[in-house]
């Protein structure tokens, strides 16, 4: 099988594809999948997951595919070396959890989700975009990025505005004594 799948802390059931094993996630329980293999597709897939769900990558390789995670679906991963995931365009809630090693294609994270990679998690992105959202309601997008984080290629922070507000600040991506950091050749960006 590809993908396994637990509910609520019961025995796995395995599935012949990702998709079928998604698609049998019909309730925000306690939600986990598996992999087991590297999946790839020949054109571009997308994922969308509409409940909440943690995928263990367990060192696998999701390529020619996008997740999406929509409706109040909360989208949390983890994973070992040689995890990597094309592109995840992240609404709601999305986690990555401190003891992950994973890598990116893409990141996007859309105006009003919360983002936390969690610090002691090696993760590693080619681009990172993050709208940004102020509202007349205080509705805000939220982010958190881990201490020795590399962004490759590019830091895209972009403003969906409702309130009037035209200024962005990057340090809103920072915590507390985080500050960027580029390597001699410019191509590399950890957040320290």
């Amino acid at each position: 099988f590809v993908a396994t799948l637990s509910t609520d802390g019961n025995a796995p059931t395995g599935f012949d594809s990702l998709q079928t094993c998604l698609d049998s996630v019909t309730a925000d329980t306690e939600n986990y999948v598996k992999l087991y293999r590297d999946i790839e597709y020949d054109t571009t897939t997308y994922f969308t997951l509409k409940y909440s769900v943690t995928i263990d990558l367990n060192g696998h390789r999701l390529d020619n595919m996008l997740m999406f995670n929509r409706n109040n679906g909360k989208l949390a991963l983890t994973g070992t070396k040689g995890s990597y995931v094309q592109q995840v365009n992240a609404y709601n809630r999305f986690t990555i959890d401190s003891k992950s090693s994973i890598e990116f294609g893409a990141i996007v994270i859309n105006a009003g989700t919360e983002f936390v990679i969690s610090n002691g998690a090696d993760v590693t992105v080619d681009d990172l975009t993050v709208f940004q959202l102020f509202t007349d309601t205080g509705a805000a997008t939220s982010v958190t990025l881990a201490t020795g984080m590399k962004i490759v290629s590019s830091l895209r922070y972009r403003l969906n505005n409702s309130s009037g507000t035209d200024s962005i600040m990057l340090k809103d991506l920072l915590a507390d004594n985080q500050a960027l950091q580029y390597d001699e050749s410019g191509a590399l960006v950890d957040l320290y």
